[in-house]
């Protein structure tokens, strides 16, 4: 369970328009709430989905550093 202000500051970012994410706290993978969450933290773990994270790679150089 999530302190109350954890809980807070994923309110207030949901109040400035970010996306929020919810999981039962019984099952694992996380859905992005379609709606304005209810905020049920008894039954539900809610946070702020996470920017995508940039790709690792990068392209070569040249031909030879294949």
């Amino acid at each position: 369970m999530k302190t109350t202000k954890e809980m807070i500051e994923v309110m207030q970012a949901c109040e400035k328009g970010k996306k929020i994410q919810i999981k039962r706290i019984s099952t694992i993978g996380w859905k992005d709430c379609e709606d304005a969450p209810q905020w049920a933290w008894d039954r539900n773990d809610y946070r702020i989905k996470p920017e995508p994270k940039p790709p690792t790679y990068r392209p070569y150089k040249n031909p030879d550093e294949m």
